[in-house]
């Protein structure tokens, strides 16, 4: 920025990095600084960067090169989501917000809003659920998303999560086996990207009761071709007589 004339300010404070997790067991403190990223004038507007996050990533402990653009020039409302500066000004959100405020906002990544995703509904980092919930996203056309939820004791459950799209909105249903903590996250990519799928958000539920429903398994095809599952949703199936199956799926011949 020195040789090119632009005006860059060191920012220290608080970033949800490698080691995060949306867990309340894992205690968050804000107000404890771990990182620096930066801050750019150009053409008379501040911009935010994080450049160590966007060389890389690290897995198992060691560092992976892995270029990206999810955190040059975010928007200063999406880069709060994981970056809590110790001067309040560097938020560049008005008005500034408290590191209360700061520890109840989900965890949206980069990547999330790069890909053009938008929490439609208000969701917190914790929310407190039943047997079940759902909560939507808009999801731009030609973007794939999938999700993931796992419980407290690491365990994956399977068919207890399923995505539905209408337009350009993503539904995330979800089914809670028992009582307890659950942990949803959710991967994105390029429809036509041959490559896997992009961590971007991560919450945490807690249900206080338990449901024997289980949604159908789908495969990579079902978001690539942003199929919609409308009816049945779960299973097991009311009553014992015929099941109409209905599904959407946009410009393919046959099905």
């Amino acid at each position: 920025c020195d040789i090119a004339g632009i005006r860059a300010e060191k920012v220290s404070g608080y970033g949800r990095g490698f080691s995060y997790s949306t867990s309340k067991t894992k205690a968050e403190n804000p107000k404890k600084s771990n990182h620096a990223w930066n801050a750019v004038e150009v053409n008379g507007t501040w911009y935010l960067v994080d450049a160590t996050w966007d060389a890389g990533h690290v897995d198992t402990r060691r560092f992976e090169k892995d270029y990206s653009t999810g955190y040059l020039f975010l928007e200063p409302g999406d880069f709060i989501h994981t970056h809590f500066p110790e001067d309040p000004s560097w938020q560049l959100v008005d008005p500034p917000l408290s590191s209360e405020q700061f520890t109840a906002l989900p965890y949206l990544r980069g990547e999330f809003f790069s890909y053009g995703l938008r929490l439609a509904d208000p969701i917190q980092r914790v929310t407190r659920a039943g047997a079940g919930a759902a909560f939507r996203a808009r999801l731009p056309k030609g973007t794939s998303l999938s999700s993931r939820l796992t419980g407290a004791d690491g365990q994956v459950h399977d068919r207890r999560d399923l995505i539905t799209l209408s337009g350009e909105e993503a539904t995330v249903h979800l089914r809670f086996p028992r009582p307890g903590t659950y942990e949803v996250q959710l991967f994105v990519k390029d429809s036509n990207d041959p490559g896997a799928l992009s961590y971007a958000a991560q919450f945490l539920f807690e249900a206080d009761a338990g449901s024997s429903e289980r949604f159908p398994t789908t495969y990579g095809i079902y978001s690539e071709l942003r199929a919609e599952l409308i009816a049945p949703l779960v299973r097991p199936h009311a009553g014992a007589g015929p099941v109409e199956f209905r599904i959407r799926v946009p410009g393919v011949h046959a099905v």
